[in-house]
């Protein structure tokens, strides 16, 4: 009996060792090749700090509209162009 399943297992570890090895080896290439989008969708440590650059650049950009529109209210008062509604 012993005999037996020593022989099975002498057999059958060598057959599955070999079996599949070019399968495998295409599916890690697979695995390790990576496209852009993949590359840079995934999050970073950098993440953070990126958009909190961008969020102060949209901050900038609206207190410059907002600096603006204070500039022509006081160009306008300045100058006496208000118009009158009487």
């Amino acid at each position: 009996m012993i005999k037996r399943i020593s022989l099975v297992l002498s057999l059958a570890i060598p057959m599955m060792a070999c079996g599949g090895s070019e399968k495998d080896a295409a599916e890690d290439e697979k695995s390790k090749t990576a496209t852009a989008e993949e590359i840079f969708s995934e999050d970073t440590v950098f993440d953070p700090t990126v958009d909190a650059i961008k969020k102060a650049e949209a901050a900038r950009e609206t207190i410059e509209r907002q600096k603006q529109q204070w500039d022509e209210i006081l160009e306008e008062a300045e100058t006496g162009d208000v118009e009158d509604e009487d």
